[in-house]
């Protein structure tokens, strides 16, 4: 099972974007478990101090800082062991 944190901002378009995708993922991938924690919660100010993050979305797999900024679809699928998109290779 890998668990997959995203801290993001609410109005945060590429935030809802990792988001939708990680949602379609789980679909395609049982066993994934998907979290989100908003930046200016406690946790998510704990978070971003910790790791650098100045701004969202950042992904965080199984507890660790996987990505943050700009997070390309086809890298998040390799890197949850997810089919890649249509039309990608």
């Amino acid at each position: 099972m890998t668990e997959v944190l995203v801290l993001g901002r609410e109005g945060c378009t590429p935030c809802l974007r990792v988001t939708r995708l990680l949602g379609e993922i789980a679909r395609e991938r049982p066993g994934l478990t998907i979290r989100e924690v908003l930046m200016d919660s406690e946790e998510g100010i704990a978070l971003a101090l910790e790791n650098g993050i100045l701004v969202p979305p950042a992904v965080f797999l199984d507890g660790s800082l996987w990505a943050k900024g700009k997070i390309r679809e086809e890298d998040l699928r390799r890197a949850l062991g997810a089919p890649s998109a249509p039309g990608v290779p």
